[in-house]
């Protein structure tokens, strides 16, 4: 085994000037060049567009459905990929407009105040009358009418028989609405 020794070498000489910024703040190129950073203002107007972020987190969940149907209905993933692919393209956007809509037509009401006006239900009555109210599930309802015309145009055009995109259309009417009000209400 050798041994190597260590021999000092020249001194480290130190610089002074202005600090050195972590790149965390550095300007953009162009914030440098003195111009607006649009593509920075459009993240940012992303990010805080809370139905455009709904629309994509269901479009992740919709999906795995959507494959998961198709798949089953025509056993060929190629065709399942593909309804699955052009919905996803297709549906963000829809989605995002029924998003906008209820936003618009029917906001959400403060859940403090729902919670301090509405006592618990207590008979059958109460009960039925608060789930059709449910705003979740009615959402879902509106939702679903509109997503599976999508889905049943989608995949029409992507097998060529009608009772394959029926099938598929249909079975999203069940899947979807319980997987549509569990995403609404974590949101």
């Amino acid at each position: 085994m050798k041994t190597r020794r260590i021999t000092p070498g020249p001194p480290i000489q130190v610089v002074e000037g202005p600090p050195i910024q972590s790149p965390a703040v550095l300007e953009s190129p162009a914030e440098a060049a003195g111009l607006p950073d649009r593509i920075g203002d459009k993240l940012k107007a992303i990010g805080s567009d809370k139905a455009l972020q709904k629309a994509l987190t269901w479009r992740g969940v919709a999906a795995i459905d959507t494959l998961t149907l198709a798949y089953l209905t025509t056993g060929n993933m190629g065709a399942a990929a593909s309804i699955m692919g052009v919905e996803q393209v297709t549906k963000v956007g829809q989605f995002w407009l029924h998003e906008k809509l209820w936003e618009k037509f029917a906001p959400e009401a403060p859940a403090q105040a729902e919670k301090a006006e509405t006592p618990a239900p207590k008979t059958l009555l109460h009960r039925l009358k608060k789930l059709v109210t449910d705003r979740s599930l009615l959402k879902a309802l509106t939702w679903r009418v509109w997503g599976s015309a999508d889905t049943l145009l989608i995949a029409l055009m992507v097998t060529g028989k009608i009772s394959s995109a029926a099938s598929i259309a249909g079975a999203e009417l069940v899947t979807k609405i319980g997987l549509y009000i569990a995403h609404d209400k974590v949101w």
